[in-house]
């Protein structure tokens, strides 16, 4: 487990078991989510709880398990959401790329979250976190969400993925973007805010992933195709 846990872990775990047996029952509360919660809410029992209860009611409202791949294939069909490869520790990569044109915001969104579901599959049974590349070269103010959409999904992230980034590189970022995120990284747990990194040379991303799990844009080898990746 890749978590920063405290000596008293097991102690905390227990207690939160046992609130969380009395109050909810669901698959997605397993002990790697106890300890994941637990640790972002710094060991405070009952906001991990709480933190329990809101994700538990999102995913049975935003309806996660049932999202599958040709449901979304008007958005997926771009490629600028899926994961591919992994890094140098065996975090699973989730590429996100701006298109050029506005696409439609529930869908990508339901995207995003089917794409980190199913990074999370991928996961080495020693890793809990992902590696986030986020391509901004088609950014601007026409095609950029609104404000809304942004901070909805910062909070599904924030609060119903916590400890499962394990670094965000952002490549190719225009000035425009970087007003954007000084409104946004105040929101942002500061150990978050310390895991995501702007390169302005995307090929610095070979530092953290091998040329044969990179893709060819970024100075990798790996080529992407959607319907090889559909197949997958």
């Amino acid at each position: 487990m890749e978590l920063e846990l405290k000596e008293d872990h097991h102690e905390h775990m227990n207690q939160l078991r046992v609130m969380v047996q009395d109050s909810l029952e669901h698959p997605y509360l397993t002990d790697d989510a106890l300890a994941r919660h637990l640790v972002a809410n710094n060991y405070n029992l009952h906001k991990a709880h709480q933190s329990l209860v809101k994700t538990v009611d999102w995913r049975i409202s935003f309806k996660t398990d049932d999202l599958t791949l040709d449901m979304l294939r008007e958005e997926a069909v771009h490629g600028t959401v899926y994961t591919r490869g992994s890094d140098k520790h065996g975090h699973p990569i989730v590429y996100l790329k701006k298109k050029k044109t506005n696409s439609n915001p529930v869908m990508n969104l339901q995207l995003l979250v089917y794409t980190i579901e199913r990074a999370i599959q991928q996961l080495p049974k020693d890793k809990t976190k992902c590696f986030f590349i986020f391509d901004l070269e088609h950014y601007s103010r026409s095609n950029s969400p609104p404000l809304s959409v942004t901070m909805e999904t910062l909070q599904i992230f924030m609060h119903h993925y916590p400890e499962r980034m394990f670094k965000t590189c952002i490549v190719h970022a225009p000035m425009v973007f970087s007003v954007l995120f000084q409104v946004v990284a105040p929101l942002l747990d500061p150990k978050t805010r310390k895991k995501i990194v702007f390169l302005k040379d995307p090929r610095d991303l070979l530092h953290d992933i091998d040329e044969k799990q990179l893709e060819l844009k970024y100075g990798g080898q790996l080529p992407f195709d959607y319907e090889q990746y559909s197949k997958e």
